[in-house]
């Protein structure tokens, strides 16, 4: 399913623990405060960035939307700035936008236009056998620097497309392209399209919630306490705006990407990691029980709703992606009766255990690194004591680390276990015995 596919990249780019590798003394511990924190079920943090802006169109866009200016159902949200000052009416916003508006950026990703092609196959191994021809008609026919790749999701997996910057007007380039197509694919349909450009970054939007149920002037404090630390005084002026009329109380921030010093906030996935537990550390300061840590550290197999998804059933309606889930889902544990157990297993959910197999090793190796270092001859017997206890919470915590289960993987072994003890029984298009599987 398309929400757990992102794991694969996500474990391609993680820095595997090794046998012979030493834990740092950074990263041992975060360790201990997630394996105390599972101990004790901490809560984890949220942080997570829930969109970008650009030019005062779209970021004017984003701060309507977090203050509900646009709502005329809830009442609308004060917006506070980076010194704290209430922005109370249209007219602060406006001039706070033109303030703004001098650091962001005139510059597009890519400064010529660019033409794009699609080419539809009637199955995805007619595309797979002609990739690679398509590919070198595509440096040869239309631009050396063209870029052939395939396209993404059910829409798109019979695609192949095709992207370069033209030599002359686009227009022109454009008719030019869809003659040699004709030449050379007569048989396949295809679209020749001009690429929208994009502008840069203007703003970074983040959603953060410390705790579920923490008072909103919780909330508001942690939160303007961790943006005043990493972006106020690296520069960044923001805004923010706290919902606490939710099931979880959040505040919404938005930070300008460019600093006072002209230099750009770069978001990196490294970075997001880092800050749930800058995030964290804030929030137990301010006396809440809460960690950050990784997924595979919890044996968590899957990434949760996105925010869209959760809005849409919240209201009581019916989500087309949910429904697309579920009738996935009852195919796929059909076809997969009978086969092994590492057949059911897709690519990212194999990768996912290979991850955790990977952490629960990190966490016996640091234990290991602890048990080592205490026997240190310049110790205390009290010193000694703590980093032998220290590694007996990191071993336990490895082992006790579950393995992570994707949400198809729960309900298929749900099905299995019905189908078993019921194997007389019919199996309708809903699951086993009429099971729902529910949105």
């Amino acid at each position: 399913m398309s929400q757990e596919k992102g794991l694969v990249e996500e474990y391609k780019r993680a820095n595997k623990a090794k046998e012979n590798t030493s834990v740092g003394s950074k990263r041992m511990n975060e360790m201990l405060i997630t394996a105390q924190g599972s101990r004790k079920n901490y809560e984890q943090v949220m942080l997570k960035v829930t969109s970008f802006g650009s030019a005062t169109r779209g970021v004017g866009a984003h701060i309507r939307y977090i203050t509900r200016a646009d709502n005329k159902v809830k009442e609308q949200v004060p917006l506070k700035d980076s010194d704290g000052l209430e922005l109370k009416n249209a007219e602060d916003i406006k001039d706070l936008l033109e303030e703004w508006k001098s650091d962001f950026s005139r510059k597009k990703y890519s400064e010529r236009e660019k033409v794009k092609i699609q080419l539809d196959f009637k199955s995805i191994s007619e595309k797979e056998k002609h990739f690679d021809d398509v590919k070198k008609w595509a440096k040869s026919e239309l631009d050396s620097y063209a870029r052939a790749y395939d396209g993404k999701g059910k829409t798109g997996e019979k695609r192949i497309y095709i992207t370069y910057e033209p030599a002359g007007h686009i227009e022109v380039e454009i008719k030019v392209a869809e003659e040699k197509l004709k030449n050379s694919f007569p048989k396949l349909d295809s679209t020749v399209t001009q690429l929208n450009e994009r502008r840069e970054r203007d703003t970074v939007h983040f959603m953060l919630s410390p705790q579920s149920g923490a008072k909103k002037s919780k909330v508001e404090s942690i939160g303007v306490a961790f943006a005043e630390k990493e972006f106020k005084e690296n520069g960044h002026d923001f805004v923010y705006a706290v919902h606490n009329d939710t099931k979880n109380p959040h505040m919404h921030l938005v930070v300008k990407m460019r600093s006072e010093t002209g230099k750009r906030l770069e978001v990196k996935k490294n970075d997001l990691h880092q800050w749930r537990i800058k995030y964290a550390e804030i929030a137990r300061e301010h006396g809440l029980n809460v960690e950050a840590s990784y997924r595979s550290e919890r044996g968590v197999g899957t990434k949760g709703d996105k925010l869209s998804i959760r809005k849409i059933v919240d209201d009581g309606r019916i989500s087309w992606v949910k429904k697309s889930q579920k009738e996935e889902l009852e195919t796929g544990w059909k076809r997969s009766r009978g086969t092994s157990e590492i057949d059911k297993n897709e690519p990212w959910e194999i990768a996912n255990l290979k991850k955790n197999k990977a952490t629960r090793e990190q966490y016996n190796q640091a234990a290991n690194q602890l048990r080592e270092k205490s026997k240190g001859d310049s110790l205390s017997g009290e010193e000694k004591r703590k980093l032998y206890a220290r590694a007996a919470i990191l071993d336990k915590h490895g082992e006790n680390m579950p393995e992570p289960k994707t949400k198809k993987q729960d309900i298929y072994q749900a099905l299995d276990d019905i189908a078993a003890s019921k194997p007389h029984r019919h199996i309708d298009r809903n699951g086993a015995d009429g099971l729902e599987l529910g949105d």
